[in-house]
């Protein structure tokens, strides 16, 4: 299985030597993002989404961490967009979901503590 935490680079010539599968690494990190292993940067869709469900859990006095795409999503990197672009929790908790309608890839570790 291929391990997400290594470079593509380091990846092309172990495919070329056990599977004789020639693709070249534009082709492969094109298809890595249409099979939705694009995980580098967070969309702000999906950062909303996660800051949403925080304050909305945090009006419940429930604590919560959150995975997208099985890697763990740290609360400072969800508090830092939240500050770069100027989004109170109360603007937070009017807006809809930015994500209607699709299936998020983000899951909350919920009952944490």
């Amino acid at each position: 299985m291929v391990s997400l935490q290594r470079k593509i680079a380091s990846k092309h010539p172990n495919m070329k030597a056990n599977s004789n599968f020639v693709l070249s690494e534009k082709q492969l990190k094109s298809r890595l993002t249409n099979w939705g292993f694009d995980v580098k940067n967070l969309k702000g869709d999906t950062v909303i989404e996660l800051a949403r469900t925080k304050a909305k859990r945090a009006l419940e006095n429930k604590k919560s961490s959150f995975r997208v795409n099985r890697k763990p999503v740290d609360d400072r990197k969800i508090d830092r967009y939240l500050q770069r672009n100027a989004i109170s929790e109360e603007q937070l908790l009017s807006m809809t979901s930015p994500i209607n309608g699709t299936r998020s890839n983000a899951v909350a570790d919920k009952n944490l503590y």
